[in-house]
């Protein structure tokens, strides 16, 4: 079966295969039941079922000085509900795994397109090709728009709607090869990629 941590942002991901559900959406869960003096063995579940799907595991001693760690992404709990077992409350640990951070404006609107994806059975089209040719008859687009020498509302509402739509197909195309939008674009400008963009943009309007 295909590692949690490759399919868990595809729009027909299922969490039942990974024995977990969702949270909200926007987060795998799954419990690890223990028995009384069985904490470690839970522990070892948990940290088994992590690195075996692409994740880091953690360490026990860590753990075991609150019962939780957690990392950027990953975390792993003595849950303080826990569900009941033959009427009888039963310990468990809790493991999340943000599947989009919430906090970050761009992974929401990546969850919401793929969401539109897969409700509209869209998922033919999510592919390489298709994204790229859109985003160059996007571009082709804009760029058609903005020659125009009026400036009017018309016209600016004109630019959004096919800024929107080159932006759509390429966060699209960035999740499709598991790229960081905000990583990628920090990384341009630090590493002094900033200098060779805006010298193509000086070349361009030359």
């Amino acid at each position: 079966m295909e590692k949690l941590v490759n399919c868990i942002r595809n729009p027909d991901f299922n969490p039942s295969l990974y024995g977990g559900y969702l949270l909200g959406n926007l987060q795998f869960a799954r419990t690890f039941p223990y028995s009384a003096g069985a904490l470690e063995e839970a522990f070892l579940k948990a940290n088994f079922f992590l690195t075996q799907n692409g994740y880091t595991g953690f360490s026990f001693e860590e753990f075991s000085r609150d019962l939780s760690i957690w990392d950027d992404k990953v975390r792993l709990f003595e849950n303080p509900h826990p569900s009941k077992s033959n009427g009888r409350q039963r310990n468990e640990l809790l493991l999340v795994i943000d599947i989009f951070n919430e906090n970050n404006p761009i992974d929401v609107i990546i969850f919401c397109l793929k969401r539109i994806i897969k409700e509209r059975d869209l998922s033919r089209l999510y592919n390489s090709k298709v994204l790229s040719n859109a985003i160059s008859i996007g571009a082709q687009n804009l760029v058609d728009v903005v020659s125009l020498d009026t400036v009017s509302q018309t016209n600016a509402d004109r630019v959004k709607n096919e800024l929107s739509d080159v932006l759509v197909y390429a966060f699209l195309l960035a999740e499709l090869h598991d790229i960081d939008i905000h990583r990628l674009l920090l990384g341009k400008i630090n590493v002094g990629d900033d200098a060779f963009l805006f010298r193509q943009l000086q070349n361009r309007s030359d």
